[in-house]
């Protein structure tokens, strides 16, 4: 019986099968430790390579043509619900199923990710915008819009998420969302990564010059395009892990049900059942987690609150025996000015202090007024507006 790694190669091998004979390009890009572009910790172990999005286009378009029953790609250009501008390629004899994770994506195989080089920056160090705003909250809403809720519990959001889902659908929101991006980012050809500074391979930004020197290493005997710079991480960490232990690669956290001899679709048939119970009860889990979670909210609310109103009570008595100096004072006098500045400084940092945490509290009157005439002069513009703002919200006290 093959390991999922082993697969996993078998697919690369295909895809470089193809890209070869079509003249595509394509980098290894990730891989524990074999990424040089990371700089944090290893970030997981799934094994994806990167195109253009040219040749992306190109790839899926040879797979679709040479139609293989055995194998399948998947992206938002054939599943407008898939919630990635990336695409996979997999095998349709396999799974691979991440049992809480199961969402609205067609195919469940073990498969090879296939990232798109996006442009970052112009050869000027100027930065292109590729999610605006806008953008960027419908990528959001799309990750909502892509979960599935199977707890019968949970119908009313099960219903909501199909509701919203057909509203998106019937707007064309996921081809204009996908036509958007493209024609903001991608790249169509290998050799115009020449023509920017920076390029962006999931969300990671990327010298070009990085990419203009590929060599091939080899996998497991399979022979694999990567950038200079991965050789020496391929050699130290990758090739002795997959040697000792093919599975090691795969990382992923929950459970999971990988088969490398049955289908997916004929483990969904033989375990539906199964597998919505097991994510309805976690559903379940998840929103009590959630509830428990508010509650410890509210309760440091409540206690942030009353901290806040006992030092409020000791500002009140402060100032009940000076605030009639204090108003005497000129303001426009560099010294008076001053002298009630340290007076009130203690409680400007508390109004600093408690604002950022959404709430705030009074003094008196003619205290509440010096304070503001002390923070204008200060420039405190921002923070007088959301004191004003928070006097009319929940958390304040008079």
């Amino acid at each position: 019986m093959k390991t999922k790694t082993e697969i996993q190669l078998e697919l690369l091998q295909e895809i470089d099968y193809i890209c070869s004979k079509n003249n595509l390009n394509y980098i290894l890009f990730e891989i524990d430790g074999l990424n040089p572009f990371h700089k944090t910790k290893e970030k997981s172990g799934l094994i994806s390579i990167a195109m253009t999005q040219g040749d992306i286009d190109r790839f899926t378009k040879i797979i679709e043509e040479d139609y293989n029953e055995n194998r399948y790609v998947e992206g938002i250009f054939n599943n407008p619900r898939y919630d990635s501008m990336a695409i996979s390629y997999g095998n349709r004899n396999t799974t691979d199923i991440e049992i809480l994770e199961i969402s609205h994506n067609t195919h469940y195989g073990i498969q090879i990710i296939i990232h798109p080089i996006n442009k970052s920056a112009e050869l000027n160090g100027t930065k292109i915008e590729g999610w605006n705003s806008r953008l960027s909250k419908e990528k959001k809403i799309r990750k909502t819009l892509n979960k599935r809720v199977e707890n019968p519990k949970f119908w009313y959001l099960k219903t909501g998420l199909s509701v919203a889902n057909g509203i998106y659908s019937l707007t064309g929101g996921g081809k204009r969302y996908y036509s958007e991006i493209r024609k903001n980012i991608s790249i169509d050809k290998w050799d115009d990564i020449a023509e920017y500074s920076e390029v962006s391979i999931n969300n990671i930004d990327i010298n070009s010059e990085d990419l203009k020197e590929l060599k091939k290493i080899e996998m497991q005997n399979i022979p694999l395009f990567v950038n200079e710079k991965s050789e020496e991480f391929f050699n130290k960490k990758i090739e002795n892990r997959i040697k000792n232990d093919l599975n090691t690669l795969d990382t992923l956290k929950g459970p999971k049900i990988i088969d490398t001899e049955i289908g997916y679709e004929e483990v969904f048939d033989q375990t539906k059942d199964m597998l919505l119970e097991a994510k309805g009860t976690n559903e379940e889990i998840a929103w009590k987690k959630v509830k428990v979670k508010d509650e410890l909210k509210t309760v440091q609310k409540v206690w942030t609150l009353v901290e806040m109103t006992n030092k409020q009570v000791n500002f009140i008595h402060h100032f009940q025996e000076s605030e009639e100096d204090l108003t005497k004072l000129d303001l426009n006098d560099k010294e008076q000015f001053n002298e009630v500045y340290d007076e009130l400084k203690p409680v400007i940092a508390e109004l600093k202090k408690y604002a950022k945490m959404g709430m705030t509290f009074s003094i008196d009157s003619k205290t509440d007024r010096l304070i503001e005439e002390v923070l204008m002069k200060k420039g405190e513009e921002k923070l007088l507006k959301r004191i004003k703002d928070l006097k009319e919200k929940e958390y304040f006290i008079e």
